[in-house]
């Protein structure tokens, strides 16, 4: 589900707006996803 969220953005994805679409309670969680897959694709 968040790969696909990350693949429709045309740009960088906020930790906030993956938060909302994911129902996720912690920001800390949606941060740490985000970071993760940008630094995974460079």
């Amino acid at each position: 589900m968040a790969l696909s969220i990350f693949v429709d953005a045309k740009k960088d994805i906020s930790a906030n707006r993956l938060k909302q679409h994911l129902g996720i309670d912690s920001y800390r969680t949606a941060w740490y996803m985000c970071h993760s897959e940008q630094s995974a694709n460079g």
